[in-house]
């Protein structure tokens, strides 16, 4: 522990620095001081201590009564109270009470243990500064005579006058300080001395109070104790109330149920009396009901007797019967006669009833017939009102057509009087720069007659090339002949004659050179028109070369297959084990030249040499020529590039959802594997899903831009393609971009495939 001092107001005072000890327990620093007390303060603090040590007994000293009178004063209560369920409920809030200020006087009893080992702690602390101080002490009176020693040696080495008296002041100065440095020191060791003794007084306090204390605690202990005797009484006491209370409510449970069910058999036995009362009303409904019967069929059988007695006479009337017969036997006798022997004078009205049964019925089809008419006539009633509407919908519609061909019939004429006024306008435009141009023309000829008459030497040739004439190409030759000197008439017609000469010749090449600027559009809209043409059979061409490719290619991936296991197969047979056919790596980039040649001749950049040749054949000027060809190169070029990029983004999104839809089908099969169920279905998909990408994988090897165009440089045989060794030629093809990394992602699934089919097969 080190140890620094400071000097205050009223003397040195010492300032602690933290030692390892005093880090290590942080936790305890909070119940000490934060600062020293000096000596003056214990008495303070000692009568602060016994001012508060009695409100702490008093707090720790429950305000209850003792344990000796508690019994004896709370059991004749306590009995009295158990009749009463309020009296429960008030002695568990007592007993909580109870048992919270023992938490809390424990709680406090911890705080005043802490407090007390606090100050043992700063106890042990101040003997530990005493002890360093004193150490420190020692140490500097042994400095001290050290540097006394030195001195003497010192003085006994040095004779000289000078340096002794130097040394002599130095070693003085550091003496004086070292003397006052020992006299602070013992003025902090007494401070300290003090302090510890402070200190040690505390700690006898700390020490009585905590003795105190114990007994206190002992005293609560013990009364504590006592309450717990009690509230084990009381919860017994509560105990047996609650089972008597469950008892009482068990029993008036049990008679309840006895109660209801004793009410439950009473309005059975109610039912079952309505019951019996309905049926006995019934069966008296239902005698009286066969008694009323009864009667009629006695009645009904005295009359039946009646008749057959009665025709038995008749019968007996006209042929002999015998008299002594039972009456079973008279009505068989009467049953057995046929119909014949039986004839009332009522027979001739069966016809009329027929008659009439059968007009009846004839009146029923006809009002069937007549309801199926009416029927019809609803129905076309009904269509007839559809038609109706349908007609006056098609009127409308006619009336919007109508008005829409007006319209379009009166915006038509407004765009040709705009068309015509449009016309007339240029034509007037073109026609005042003709006059223009005519009278610039004229005004150099008369600048031209004037300049040869201003002349006096005869001039061999004069010759007019103005920037106004090179437009129009106009040259005129004037020789002294045309132009003399003399102002005779025949001279003035002959210049007038020139004049208008030159201006014919003028109009004539103006003229020209209109025609030449209608050939020119003609020639620019025809050339439009065949690019368009043209456009249109690439296109054509174009498709057609895509549903080409796809054909080639899928035979291709055939063929390759074909060629792969009958390569896998020869193999075997030569006894050198290979493998899956499926591991054998298809050949390099060098091996489409076939396909190449194939495709040579739908080869977009023939087509542009075709039609490149057919326009160029078609025109007439070298010039024309050059410039056409030029223009189609740039349109097949970008048609083309147009081509490339749609056919780029096609092979994406085809590439992407092959790669997809295989990349959940090995997924599948991962998690079939995981769980071990359906074992042969996910070895045939593991199959098929490697054929296929193998098919991909091979799609792909033979894929080309539409762009690209079969070079005989990039021809390779068949003995090549069928080598699968590393050609030169294929070091020196560009790979495609998309075809490189579509086989990148199929050669992973592969991959994947290959090591799930072994995992699977490890597994089973």
């Amino acid at each position: 522990m080190g140890q620094e001092f400071t000097r205050g107001p009223s003397g040195p005072s010492p300032i602690s620095v933290p030692s390892r000890h005093e880090r290590g327990h942080a936790a305890e620093a909070a119940l000490r001081p934060q600062r020293r007390r000096p000596a003056g303060q214990s008495q303070a603090r000692r009568r602060r201590q016994q001012l508060l040590l009695p409100p702490l007994a008093s707090r720790l000293a429950p305000s209850l009564p003792s344990s000796a009178h508690r019994p004896a004063t709370l059991l004749p209560r306590v009995g009295s109270e158990m009749d009463e369920a309020a009296d429960s409920s008030e002695l568990l809030r007592r007993v909580e009470e109870l048992q919270r200020e023992k938490d809390e006087k424990q709680n406090s009893l911890e705080v005043l243990l802490r407090r007390v080992e606090g100050l043992q702690y700063e106890m042990d602390e101040k003997v530990d500064l005493v002890e360093v101080l004193t150490r420190r002490v020692e140490d500097l009176q042994r400095e001290r005579d050290a540097l006394r020693k030195d001195i003497e040696q010192l003085c006994m080495q040095q004779a000289g006058p000078g340096y002794v008296s130097v040394a002599t002041r130095m070693l003085t100065q550091r003496t004086a300080a070292l003397e006052q440095d020992i006299e602070n020191l013992q003025k902090k060791l007494g401070g300290c001395l003090r302090e510890n003794q402070n200190l040690q007084e505390e700690l006898a306090e700390a020490y009585r109070i905590k003795s105190q204390l114990a007994e206190l605690h002992g005293a609560a202990l013990s009364k504590n104790k006592d309450l717990e005797k009690q509230v084990r009484f009381f919860q017994s006491s509560v105990a047996q109330a609650f089972a008597e209370r469950d008892s009482s409510l068990m029993e008036c449970e049990k008679a309840k149920e006895r109660e209801e069910a004793v009410s439950r058999k009473f309005a059975d036995f109610e039912e079952r009396m309505r019951e019996y009362q309905l049926a006995i009303d019934e069966q008296k409904h239902l005698n009286d009901d066969l008694q009323r019967e009864l009667t009629e069929l006695k009645a009904h059988t005295e009359l039946s007797l009646k008749v057959i007695l009665k025709f038995y006479d008749l019968r007996c009337r006209d042929s002999e019967c015998s008299s002594s017969v039972t009456f079973e036997e008279k009505c068989s006798i009467l049953l057995d006669d046929c119909a014949d022997n039986w004839s009332f004078c009522s027979d001739g009205g069966t016809s009329t009833l027929k008659y009439i049964a059968s007009l009846e019925a004839e009146k029923e089809s006809l009002k069937a017939k007549i309801s199926k008419l009416q029927s019809n006539l609803r129905m076309g009633l009904e269509i007839e009102q559809h038609l109706q509407r349908n007609a006056r919908i098609l009127e409308k519609r006619q009336a919007l057509y109508d008005g829409f061909l007006r319209n379009g019939l009166s915006e038509l004429q407004k765009f040709y009087t705009y068309q015509k006024a449009e016309i007339m306008k240029i034509l007037e435009e073109e026609s005042s720069q003709l006059i223009k141009v005519v009278a610039g023309i004229q005004d150099k000829l008369t600048e031209i007659c004037i300049n040869t008459e201003v002349n006096e030497h005869p001039a061999n040739e004069i010759q007019c090339c103005d920037s106004s004439c090179k437009d129009v190409h106009v040259t005129t030759d004037i020789s002294p002949s045309t132009c003399p000197k003399s102002d005779s008439p025949a001279d003035l017609n002959s210049v007038s004659f020139d004049e208008s000469k030159a201006l014919a010749q003028a109009l004539q090449e103006k003229m020209e050179a209109l025609m030449l600027f209608s050939q020119e559009q003609e020639r620019y809209l025809l050339e439009k028109q065949r690019d368009l043409i043209v456009i249109e059979e690439l296109q054509k061409n174009l498709s057609q070369v895509k549903d080409e490719k796809v054909k080639i290619l899928m035979e291709l991936a055939k063929l390759k297959e074909q060629y792969l296991l009958l390569q896998g197969s020869s193999a075997v047979k030569e006894g050198h084990d290979t493998g899956d056919s499926s591991k054998v790596i298809p050949g390099q980039h060098d091996q489409q030249g076939m396909l190449k040649t194939m495709l040579k001749r739908t080869s977009l950049r023939h087509w542009m040499r075709k039609e490149s040749s057919t326009i160029g054949h078609g025109s007439s000027d070298g010039n024309d020529h050059t410039v056409c060809k030029e223009h189609s190169v740039d349109v097949a070029r970008l048609r083309v590039e147009n081509a490339m990029l749609l056919e780029g983004v096609g092979t994406v999104e085809r590439l992407t959802s092959s790669v997809r839809r295989l990349h959940i089908v090995l997924l599948k099969a991962y998690d079939d594997i995981k769980s071990a169920d359906s074992l042969e279905s996910t070895f045939e998909a593991l199959n098929s899903l490697i054929t296929e990408a193998n098919l991909m994988k091979t799609a792909l090897n033979v894929v080309l831009p539409v762009s690209w165009s079969g070079d005989s440089s990039d021809a390779i045989t068949y003995e090549a393609l069928c080598d699968p060794s590393d050609s030169p030629k294929s070091k020196s093809w560009k790979v495609d971009p998309l075809s490189s990394a579509g086989m990148e992602m199929v050669e992973l699934l592969i991959l994947a495939a290959e090591i799930l089919k072994e995992s699977f097969l490890v597994k089973k």
